[in-house]
């Protein structure tokens, strides 16, 4: 929250800043290189950014147009020796907040009073969205549970004013909440005001399908003058009503002749067909919502790539088998420029359509982020933060790398995924590529590690999801590691591409014994 970024291409103002800048009250963080201060932004976050416009590699106005796209709420200072109009209006448009020259009279007084002012705003800025974020959520949770409850509320304030009409209550009187919330009393619809009526303990309400039966419960509140009012509490009894009704009927029939029961009889061989004829359309609904689901699994298949791609000078082969019609397994190659290409595989918590829209949602968001992040350790860092505002019990692990073809090398961070094999062509070698990172959504501020690996022509990766590892044979063992490793290697010495991937999907069932995977199957073959 004091955190501040200086940054400026000579090392001499960068030491007389941080001489003269430095107190308790801010935590000052110099650059001369642009670069290094963009790279660590995104896990700092300063309050306050300071820089010059000519830095050389990247530009003062292209820097805070970058750091503005990472949606932080920086306050950024320009102090510098430029004094151009044309620069200064393009300052402006990037969104600085101040324009300070270097040898103006005073500069290092009016920038350090511009930072105390960026730091005082930052944190009150985090204090007003602290305190609206607890209201909101307050608010969402008093909404859900007024909404929740299986019996019509009303709720009138102290000035006789509709405050609280919930879900419930509109389904029983067929009155939308929006027709009658903020209405004082007297302007409400005649059966409000009957609810409203102690004298009237029962309430009968005709609508179109007929008459239904309402009971209430009036109540008063006086806290204070400012929070009494009334409450009243209702239900529709039309059922239990009718079933009485019935019942005593039935009772009636019973006790007077041999012939009523018999007839009684009748009926109920009349509403056992009626039920048969009804199973009948219940089978033809499950019919239709599984040939609905074997389609949506069909569509799910066809966003995923190509079994067999070459793109960006990657050779691609991949097997995606979902364990019910739906999976929450997905990959994607995204080419990212001429010779820069991204590979992705994930796997979502749990199975089924909730997981499937998971998937989803994952892969809209991968793309739209891959657009204007080249770094796989920024890119989940963005995935998390937007993926944790929505997931609540679920959450992803996932792999991503980044293959830069002008250099010959990847770039990779692992978020919670089970780790990729490399094999080394030279030396026929199996590496495992693993950093550290927690799941993407299950923590608010994620962090993950990058690392860059050099590779070779005839290097290959295999990418793969939990399921090639906790498969079990009929005695409860695993595959695991150690015999996924050796039968990737022994594959790759006798075939290679889909080809490979097939031969290895077959070892893991035989050694299941098993026609069908319990878990979604995935797995991804790349050669260099």
């Amino acid at each position: 929250m004091n955190d501040v970024f200086i940054i400026d291409p000579d090392k001499n103002v960068l030491s007389r800043l941080n001489k003269e800048l430095s107190s308790k009250d801010m935590n000052i963080h110099t650059y001369s290189d642009p670069r290094v201060a963009l790279d660590e932004y995104i896990d700092i976050e300063p309050s306050v950014v300071v820089t010059e416009i000519e830095l050389g590699v990247i530009d003062g106005i292209d820097l805070m147009a970058r750091m503005r796209s990472l949606e932080t709420d920086s306050m950024y200072i320009v102090y510098t020796n430029v004094q151009d109009p044309g620069v200064f209006r393009e300052i402006l448009k990037v969104g600085a907040n101040d324009y300070i020259l270097k040898d103006g009279h005073g500069s290092t007084r009016r920038l350090k009073k511009a930072i105390k002012e960026g730091l005082y705003h930052a944190r009150v800025s985090i204090m007003l969205e602290k305190a609206r974020r607890e209201k909101q959520d307050f608010d969402q949770f008093l909404r859900v549970l007024v909404n929740a409850l299986p019996t019509g509320l009303l709720v009138l304030d102290k000035d006789n004013h509709v405050v609280i009409w919930n879900k419930c209550a509109s389904n029983i009187t067929s009155i939308d909440g929006i027709d009658i919330h903020g209405k004082h009393r007297d302007d409400l619809p005649e059966i409000i005001k009957n609810l409203l009526d102690p004298a009237k303990e029962e309430i009968v309400l005709e609508k179109e399908d007929g008459s239904h039966f309402i009971e209430k419960s009036i109540h008063k509140i006086d806290l204070a003058p400012e929070m009494s009012g009334i409450i009243v509490v209702f239900s529709d009894t039309t059922e239990l009503v009718t079933a009485r009704q019935e019942l005593e009927s039935y009772l009636m029939e019973i006790t007077e002749t041999k012939d009523l029961m018999e007839e009684q009889a009748g009926k109920l061989a009349l509403a056992l067909a009626e039920v048969d004829k009804k199973n009948e359309i219940i089978e033809k609904q499950n019919e239709i919502m599984l040939d609905e689901l074997v389609m949506a699994g069909k569509l799910q298949k066809s966003l995923l790539p190509d079994k067999y791609e070459k793109i960006g000078g990657l050779d691609i082969a991949s097997i995606y088998i979902p364990s019910i019609h739906l999976g929450g397994d997905l990959y994607d190659i995204l080419e990212m420029d001429k010779d820069i290409t991204a590979v992705v595989i994930a796997d979502v918590s749990g199975h089924g359509v909730a997981a499937a829209l998971v998937a989803a949602m994952f892969k809209m968001s991968l793309h739209m982020k891959t657009k204007s992040v080249a770094s796989p350790r920024l890119l989940f860092r963005l995935l998390n933060r937007e993926m944790n505002s929505v997931l609540h019990e679920d959450y992803v692990s996932s792999f991503c790398f980044i293959y830069d073809r002008a250099v010959s090398g990847i770039t990779f961070t692992n978020a919670g995924h089970p780790t990729p094999l490399f094999y080394r062509k030279a030396d026929s070698s199996i590496i495992e590529l693993d950093t550290d990172g927690f799941f993407i959504g299950m923590f608010d501020d994620g962090k993950y590690e990058e690392k860059t690996f050099p590779v070779q022509r005839g290097d290959k990766i295999f990418l793969y999801t939990d399921c090639l590892l906790e498969a079990t044979d009929k005695n409860g063992r695993q595959f695991g590691k150690k015999r996924l490793k050796n039968l990737f290697l022994k594959t790759l010495g006798q075939t290679d591409g889909h080809q490979a991937l097939e031969t290895m999907k077959q070892n893991i069932s035989d050694f299941t014994g098993k026609d069908h995977f319990d878990d979604d199957f995935t797995a991804l073959l790349i050669e260099f």
